[in-house]
C-alpha cells in the first residue's frame, strides 16, 4: 500500500460470544474489527448489538470497525435490507463512545463482490493510523486493484 507492504493478522472469533474471556484480549490488540453478519439471517444481524457492547467495553479508542453484511448473492432469501442495516449502523455511530471510525459494506463470498475491498479498507485504516494521517496520500493505491488483493 502506497509502496509499503502491509501484513494483516486476522483472528476469527466466530461465535466466541459464549466464551467471552477471549474478547478483551482480541479487542485491546485490534487496530480494526470486522463485525460480520448474514443478510439472510435476522438473528445474526441482531447480534451486532452484543458485539458492539464488547467493542465499546474493550476496544481501542483509535480502532476502526467495519460492519460486513454477507451472502448478498442470495437476494430471494434476504431479510436485512441495505437500508435497514445502514440506518441501524448509523444509530450505532451516533451513539458510540469514542472508538475510531465505523463503516459498512456488503459482500458476497460466492461471487467475490467487495471481498477484496473489506481487507483493503482494514489495511488502509491501519496504515493511515500508523502514519498518523487522516487521509490517504495522493497517487496510486487509493482504491484496491480488482481481484488483486493478497492477504497474508
Amino acid at each position: 500500500m502506497y509502496g509499503e507492504r502491509i501484513k494483516l493478522q486476522i483472528w476469527d472469533t466466530a461465535d466466541e460470544r459464549s466464551r467471552c474471556y477471549h474478547s478483551p484480549t482480541y479487542f485491546r490488540a485490534a487496530h480494526g474489527i470486522l463485525v460480520v453478519y448474514a443478510v439472510t439471517n435476522q438473528d445474526s444481524f441482531d447480534n451486532i448489538k452484543l458485539w458492539e457492547h464488547e467493542i465499546e467495553r474493550y476496544g481501542r479508542e483509535d480502532g476502526n470497525v467495519l460492519y460486513v453484511g454477507t451472502k448478498t448473492d442470495l437476494t430471494a432469501e434476504r431479510v436485512v435490507t441495505y437500508e435497514v442495516a445502514s440506518a441501524a449502523l448509523n444509530r450505532v455511530e451516533e451513539n458510540k463512545k469514542p472508538f475510531g471510525k465505523r463503516d459498512y459494506i456488503e459482500v458476497s463470498s460466492k461471487t467475490g463482490a467487495n471481498v477484496d475491498l473489506v481487507f483493503y479498507r482494514i489495511a488502509q485504516t491501519a496504515w493511515l493510523r500508523e502514519k498518523a494521517l487522516g487521509e490517504p496520500p495522493k497517487g496510486p493505491a487509493t482504491a484496491p486493484p480488482a481481484n488483486n488483493c493478497s492477504v497474508m
